[in-house]
């Protein structure tokens, strides 16, 4: 019945019918949908599609028959608000898909009765808050959570520390302007994390501390001018980090002494001029370096990532500064070379101080 143009559902229009799954995507159900339309569909549903059907308002006991339903997809519609206790009788839903609404708002008792919920995407709507407690009633199976492209622009320290079994966030292109040291608190099984295409200018000393799994983690696109030597400890599973197309003009000493996984770094569009050894773990094997877009002058204070290349075949990608000339070198970021004696041997003592983390 996808794209059918259908405009409207009573519910005599499933009597005596015995399904699974119910496709009804692409159809015009915005003033159509009866309060019991699918109540006797009962206990054989499991899979409901109600995407892009020009849905405005969600009438209060539209599922509360369906006790089997697994995954329900309203994405793409026009739905402004979900009633107080719309699912609670719907334990067994894992999936629910909000994707492209109107929602401006999670209430307390808006996911009441989700017990068993794993994936909830609330991508691409309006949501400028989250209630204090509006993730509780699915705090303790809830994995992958999508908040992209909403409104949001702050977050209470308790919003998200009752998801112990989350593992997916993603928070980007909102509104945020910083995040705070107890922001994440408690996710500890948390692999991947997209804060990108915000507005944050301050990441607090420990702001990560909990994240022990995580192994991505996405900061580009935001305002960042400075980060700290304690911004990223706790981070010892971190396998990749961009942190490209900020204001960056260094990285302190120890930055990511404690992710000795770390196998790829993005840098590109800062304003950075150098990158010293001792903001890497000297335990790690780093893969991949991008520079690309920075003011990186060719002195010796690089010399150490030729070694690194030499070593560890390592992808280095962008391109360095003559400071004298200020013009791009075509080539990659260089080994440190001079005629002089001296100037080589100044370069060695340099690059092999210890670094003091």
């Amino acid at each position: 019945m996808a794209g059918a143009n259908v405009r409207e559902l009573q519910q005599e229009d499933f009597l005596e019918l015995r399904m699974r799954r119910l496709v009804l995507t692409e159809n015009q159900l915005g003033g159509g949908l009866s309060e019991y339309a699918f109540s006797s569909l009962g206990v054989h549903l499991t899979s409901l599609m109600l995407g892009a059907c020009a849905i405005r308002t969600l009438p209060a006991r539209l599922i509360v028959d369906l006790s089997q339903l697994q995954v329900l997809h309203l994405w793409s519609n026009r739905i402004e608000n979900i009633p107080d206790n719309f699912f609670m009788s719907n334990s067994a839903l894992y999936e629910l898909s909000l994707w492209g609404n109107r929602l401006q708002t999670l209430q307390n008792r808006t996911f009441y009765g989700l017990v068993r919920l794993r994936i909830l995407d609330l991508d691409r709507n309006r949501i400028n808050t989250l209630e204090r407690n509006a993730l509780s009633h699915v705090s303790g199976t809830l994995e992958v959570l999508r908040l992209s492209s909403n409104n949001i622009y702050a977050l209470s320290e308790s919003t998200f520390s009752v998801l112990r079994q989350l593992r997916i966030l993603t928070l980007a292109s909102n509104r945020l302007r910083f995040v705070d040291a107890r922001t994440f608190l408690g996710l500890n099984r948390l692999q991947s994390l997209s804060l990108a295409n915000n507005r944050i200018q301050f990441l607090a000393d420990g702001a990560f501390d909990d994240l022990l799994r995580l192994r991505t983690l996405d900061l580009s696109g935001n305002r960042l001018e400075r980060i700290w030597a304690g911004t990223f400890v706790g981070l010892s599973s971190l396998s990749s980090v961009d942190l490209s197309r900020n204001s960056l003009r260094r990285l302190p000493d120890a930055t990511f002494s404690r992710s000795p996984v770390l196998r790829r770094i993005v840098l590109d569009d800062n304003r950075l001029s150098t990158l010293g050894r001792c903001s890497l773990s000297s335990h790690g094997r780093i893969r991949s370096i991008s520079l690309i877009g920075n003011a990186v002058q060719c002195d010796c204070r690089l010399a150490w990532i030729s070694r690194l290349d030499d070593a560890s075949a390592t992808s280095m990608l962008g391109s360095c500064v003559d400071a004298g000339t200020a013009q791009h070198r075509r080539s990659m970021l260089p080994v440190y070379k001079s005629d002089s004696h001296a100037d080589r041997h100044s370069c060695a003592l340099q690059s092999h101080q210890s670094c003091l983390l």
